[in-house]
Formats: structure tokens, sequence, C-alpha cells
């Protein structure tokens, strides 16, 4: 034993008496240990007890200190004084013995310590000694044939009230996976159950906390400690193979999605590379049901980067499921986005073709058309138009040519890089006298309130009806038609606008003139009109 376990010499803080006492208590006898301390406790000196109980604890062998505690020498509460000291601070294989001993002395169950004793000191074990105590701990106790103390030192260790961070847990559970010659493997596999399962309780009492400190950050913690073993992922894959556990393993993974979303991105990008579709699809079920708030953000991972046949089989599932069936639009919407890809952007028509060809499901193909469709970001005005096209049943057909008029509209009042010649090529490409055509020209001259550019909007419509001249002349005058009638939102100064932009061009000043005393020559507001017309006489007009 070190120098560091003995009292002070004489001429520190404690005085002759007390070294010699010390050196009693190293070599006395239970019984007399007994009666030494209850005279020194009736003096008053209870500090010097706890030396001296201190003492023997360091410098007795595990047999005395077992027999003192058990012999009834000392009471309960000086046993877990002494047992407690030398479980914490004596070595590693003394703690080890220690427990061992200590159970040999009352057995209990086949499947657990016996008295509260043994667990006391298990629990003390757990909650003080370093990891890697801990962990060669566990393997002393394995290999000496010990499974229920390894159970309990476990279960202490693993409780939410042990006082250990989580982080303290992914270590532990690190070095006990490393540990597989010595076969504790199932000791690490029961850590992490019943972390997991603290885990998930305690977030399903209460809302996921983003604020969390990040030790206390499992699933992130397991990551950054073992970044090239994804030793999470094996477990939980392990887990998803055995039938008894594969229900409660997907339950799992979705609350850990749900209480962890800062950490859990690489679990979830596992999970979607990894798990077949069925699986991913229940997971998914599990998400929308008990973890709303992140069922898009998983639903969206889910849908990208996937090969073909994956993919038609997750959206086979996802039809098949009660609880996913009416979110069908929004994962295929999410599929023909095209996320994840080696190739950028959005699934060509050639690739929709592929995800329908072979598929008998009329409902699957219908709506994975419609999605297309509607989806016109990353896409040409020709594509948007050729894919709407694919679209059967009026009712369907409709309301995808509504989208994407809206759709198309928004891109040009939020001035994103080359969305009007998007627009443009839209209609050009669309069959003479499509509805398609009206509903667009509708989102561009009288937009809903929430739709309404941020820029001018008389210059985006006189943009539009420029580019149109050439190619779609009635298309063009459709559209300023439609617009300068509209006398409730137009200006006088948006009318001199457009007049700005398409005096001398394409149109023709004539048709221009035209179209202005058919419009704007008929506003009830007299008061606008007039205004209007003496804009149109400045200088800059005539």
């Amino acid at each position: 034993m070190s120098d560091d376990a003995e009292p002070d010499r004489p001429g520190n803080r404690f005085d002759a008496e007390l070294y010699a006492l010390a050196q009693v208590v190293s070599e006395c006898e239970p019984a007399e240990l007994k009666r030494l301390i209850e005279r020194i406790r009736h003096q008053g000196r209870a500090v010097t007890v706890i030396r001296l109980l201190g003492t023997f604890a360091l410098r007795n062998s595990i047999d005395r200190l077992i027999d003192a505690a058990r012999e009834h020498h000392l009471s309960y509460r000086d046993a877990i004084n002494v047992l407690a000291t030398a479980a914490i601070c004596r070595s590693v294989r003394e703690a080890a013995e220690l427990v061992r001993k200590l159970d040999l002395t009352d057995p209990g169950e086949a499947d657990a310590p016996g008295s509260q004793l043994t667990k006391d000191i298990i629990r003390d074990i757990a909650r003080q000694r370093p990891i890697p105590d801990i962990a060669d701990i566990v393997r002393l106790l394995r290999g000496s044939d010990h499974p229920k103390l390894v159970d309990e030192l476990v279960h202490s260790f693993a409780h939410p009230k042990s006082g250990r961070r989580n982080i303290d847990k992914a270590l532990l559970y690190i070095t006990l996976v490393a540990e597989q010659k010595d076969d504790c493997t199932s000791a690490a596999g029961i850590l992490l159950r019943e972390t997991l399962d603290a885990i998930v309780g305690e977030g399903a009492r209460h809302a996921p906390d983003l604020s969390a400190e990040q030790p206390d950050d499992l699933v992130g913690a397991l990551h950054e400690l073992s970044p090239s073993d994804p030793v999470l992922e094996r477990w939980i894959d392990g887990e998803l193979e055995k039938k008894a556990t594969r229900a409660d393993t997907i339950v799992l993974v979705a609350a850990l999605l749900g209480v962890s979303p800062n950490s859990s991105e690489h679990l979830l990008d596992h999970v979607c590379r990894k798990w077949s579709e069925d699986n991913l699809v229940r997971l998914c079920a599990e998400i929308q049901a008990e973890h709303p708030q992140r069922f898009d953000a998983v639903r969206r991972r889910v849908a990208s980067g996937q090969t073909r046949g994956r993919l038609r089989n997750i959206i086979t599932w996802w039809q098949g499921s009660g609880v996913l069936a009416r979110t069908t639009p929004a994962l295929l919407a999410d599929i023909v986005a095209g996320r994840g890809r080696a190739a950028p952007g959005p699934l060509s028509m050639g690739e929709v073709d592929d995800l329908v060809e072979g598929h008998a499901d009329a409902d699957y193909n219908r709506l994975l058309w419609i999605a297309a469709a509607e989806h016109v970001a990353g896409r040409t005005g020709r594509e948007t138009a050729d894919l709407l096209a694919k679209v059967t049943g009026r009712q369907d057909w409709w309301k995808a040519a509504q989208t994407v008029a809206e759709r198309l509209a928004a891109q040009v009042f939020a001035e994103e890089p080359g969305a009007t010649g998007v627009l443009v090529d839209y209609l050009n490409a669309l069959p003479r006298g499509s509805s398609a055509v009206k509903l667009a020209l509708r989102e561009l001259a009288d937009p809903a309130q929430a739709h309404r550019p941020d820029r001018s909007w008389a210059v985006v419509v006189a943009e539009v009806a420029d580019l149109l001249c050439a190619s779609r002349p009635r298309v063009s005058e459709e559209l300023l038609e439609r617009y300068l009638e509209n006398e409730l939102v137009v200006t006088a100064e948006d009318v001199a606008v457009v007049v700005r932009r398409l005096q001398g061009g394409a149109l023709g000043d004539q048709k221009l003139a035209d179209l202005l005393r058919m419009t704007v020559g008929r506003w009830y507001d007299v008061g606008g009109r007039e205004d209007a017309i003496r804009r149109l006489e400045a200088p800059a007009h005539v």
C-alpha cells in the first residue's frame, strides 16, 4: 500500500495519538476495531473514526473486510463505508475480488446478487470508478463466471440516476465492445439498450432539448468517439435482424431521430442506405405517429439517393401503410426532386418512366406523373409542358396545371435567374388554346395576394409580354389585356411602365394603343384613367 493511504505523521495535521491508532487499525481484528471505533466515537471524535475506517479499508485483506461487514462486527453504515472505500480506492482486481467474495457469502437468487450490501457496493463502483476500471471489472467478473454481478454492475451504471453522463456510457460501451475476446459484448449490449431506453423514455416525457449540452448526446458521442467504426449502427442492425426485437428497435430508432435531431443525421443516412424498404417505411410510420416534427426531414432523406428498384418498393410499401398513405404525394414530390443523386436536378421524363415501367398500380403511376409535372424547379419550360401532358384525368390535369402556373409565376416574381425565360418557354411549348396557357396568364396578370411580386409587378408583365410578342403574339396581347383591365390594383404609373417597355417593340405601337383604349380607356375610375392619360401624354411617351 502506498504512503498516500497513511494518515499524516506527527507534526502535520494529525497528532501522534492518531498516527498510533492508525497503526493499530492496520493490524487489528474486526471485533477489536468495533470496540475501538465505538470508544472514539463516544468521545465526540467522529472525523477520527472516518479516517480510521478508511485506513482499515485500505490496509487489510479483502477477507478481513468482508468478515468485519458480515459478522456484524461493524454497523451497516460503517460496513458500507469500509467496503465502498475498498471498492473505489483499491486496485481493479481487488475490487472485483471484493464483489465476488461478498456475493459468495450471500449468493441470493441465480439471476441477482444476494444482499443489499452487495448491491450497494456494486452501485458505488458503477458511480465512482473510472471507465477503464469498470470495463476491467466487467471482464474479470465475466472471466470468473459471475454474470449476475456483471448485469447488476451494468444496470447500476446505465441507470438514469447513476450520476453518469451519456458520454460516460458511450465510452464504456466502446471499451466493452473492444473486449470481444473476453465475451463482454453482451454486457455492452445491455448497457446500450438500457441507456437508449432511458433516453427514449425521457424524450417521450419532454420535448427535445435542442440546447442540451453536448456530452449528454449519446448518439453524437458514439459517432464522434468512433467515427470509423459505426458501433451504434452495427448494434441497431443486429437488433433489427432478430424477430423478437425488430419492432422495438424500429420504435427506438424513430425516437432517437426524434429526440436527437442535430446529431442523428449519420444514423438517418445509415438506415436509409442499409435498411430494407419495408422496415424503412415502418420507421417513417413510427416517426409520423410519434415524432411528427421530424417527419418531413426524414421523408425527404428516405426519398433521396435511392436506386430505382428501392424507390419502387418504398412507394409500394408507403401506399400500403395506413399511417403514411395520405402522405404519398409528398413522398413522390421528394422523389422527383432528385436530391442526393450524382446528376444534379430533378428526375427527367425518362427517369420517371423507369419508375412507372412495369408497375401495375394505376394510382401509383397517376400520382407519380402529377408529382413530376408539378416539380418545376430545375426544369426547362418545355420539360414542364411535356410532363404536364402525361397527367391524365381532367381533375388531376387541371390541378397540376394550376400548381405549375403558380410555381412558375412565383419563380419569376422572386427574380430567380432565368425564371422569365423558363415561363416563356413553357407558354411557347403548350398547345395553342390550352387551358394551361390561360391559367399561367391569370397567375401573372392577377396572382393571389400571397403571390404578388416584391419587385414592380408592371415590369414583370411587360417583360413577359415583350418576350412572347414574336412567338405567341396573341398570348402576349391576352396577358396585357388581363393585366391592364385590372384597375383595382394597376396604377397610372404601372401603365406608364408597361408602355415604356413595349413602345417601339415587336408588339407594334398601334396594337399597344388599341390595347390601352380597350383596357385603361374603360376604367370606371375617371381620376385614375385621366392620371394614366396624363402620364402617357408626357414627353417621355410621345
